[in-house]
């Protein structure tokens, strides 16, 4: 027995070469398997912060076309001001030239009312309505400039 048993320790030591070249094989396979995962890692962490990167710039590009929305904005609503103003100073120019339209449409009527063989009538009419709607032009700008409206 006891030769048989030293027998069979002498094959247990052969087994262990073999078992050796078992675990060396998978330990090389594990080894290669940690390359790998290594590799992929670093690939994905690249990966990760290239699109990290590309996460800011467009995060910036976006910042800008909203900055240059706003710009357009602000400029469109100046614009807009400036028209109302125009519009402003055109209606008030209408009101005046309407009054003075107005009074020179009463004394043109066919209706007699005393003035009609007087040589300076028509001059002194006329005249009188253009000097009011003059002042009413010039006292509605003055009133405007007064409140900062318009373009003076």
């Amino acid at each position: 027995r006891g030769g048989a048993g030293g027998g069979g320790g002498g094959g247990g030591g052969a087994g262990a070469g073999v078992s050796d070249r078992r675990h060396g094989g998978e330990r090389e396979q594990e080894r290669e398997i940690n390359r790998d995962h290594q590799e992929l890692e670093d690939m994905l962490e690249a990966f990760n912060e290239q699109a990290n990167g590309s996460y800011n710039r467009l995060n910036v590009l976006r910042d800008y076309i909203d900055d240059t929305e706003d710009f357009v904005g602000f400029a469109q609503d100046n614009y807009r001001n400036t028209i109302i103003q125009l519009d402003l100073l055109l209606t008030s120019a209408t009101l005046c030239i309407t009054l003075f339209t107005a009074i020179s449409s009463l004394f043109g009527m066919n209706v007699p009312n005393g003035l009609e063989n007087h040589p300076t009538a028509f001059f002194g009419i006329t005249g009188s309505g253009l000097v009011t709607a003059c002042a009413l032009m010039v006292g509605s700008v003055w009133y405007f400039k007064g409140r900062g409206i318009g373009f003076f």
